[in-house]
């Protein structure tokens, strides 16, 4: 056999491999949004070249199928994690009321990025723990338009509007949804004056 053909069939063969790997991983995500973990690990336990999406792609189906003990399970078992595994993690614990679970997890990581931050600050922010939410927001190394926004809707929340009022000023940044939750927060107060210069 010619080098040639040799090497077209080792790409052919590449290119193959990844293809299994995407459509893999995105049944796993379809299944565990279904509902069907289970279909969704049989799928992954066949996967013969499983990537850290795959493994990342099994830990949040568990998660969102309420099933945290087998996604840390999972999670462990990872031979290799990026900042989007650990993520996951906290994310998942959040979403199923395990806020002590996932302030662990923040303080267990060896790097955080912004959305790390960001999920921990709306965690707290969910749980009606605002002091904790703003103590670690303050603490934030960088922050995007989106840590500003969940800071400011946890405070509207807990009826906190003159100081959501003060944050919403400091915010370098204002968008749409910052600018509608801000005016949600006047309306509920019943301070429509104020809501109609946020829009305007």
């Amino acid at each position: 056999m010619s080098s040639g053909l040799m090497f077209f069939r080792l790409v052919l063969n590449r290119f193959y491999c990844s293809m299994v790997g995407i459509s893999s991983n995105s049944l796993i995500a379809r299944y565990s949004r279904l509902g069907q973990i289970e279909k969704a690990r049989a799928v992954f336990d066949e996967m013969r070249d499983k990537s850290i999406v795959s493994w990342n792609s099994i830990v949040a189906g568990y998660f969102h199928n309420n099933r945290p003990q087998e996604a840390q399970n999972m999670f462990d078992k990872m031979s290799e994690r990026n900042t989007v595994s650990w993520n996951s993690l906290i994310s998942g614990y959040i979403k199923n009321g395990m806020i002590n679970e996932a302030r662990k997890v923040f303080d267990k990581m060896p790097e955080r990025n912004v959305v790390s931050w960001t999920a921990m600050v709306r965690g707290y922010a969910k749980e009606g723990m605002i002091s904790e939410a703003e103590a670690l927001f303050w603490q934030m190394p960088e922050r995007n338009v989106v840590s500003w926004t969940v800071m400011l809707e946890g405070l509207i929340q807990e009826g906190r509007i003159d100081e959501a009022c003060r944050l919403f000023d400091m915010m370098p940044e204002k968008d749409v949804v910052a600018r509608t939750s801000m005016i949600g927060g006047y309306c509920q107060a019943g301070r429509l004056a104020e809501a109609r210069r946020t829009f305007r």
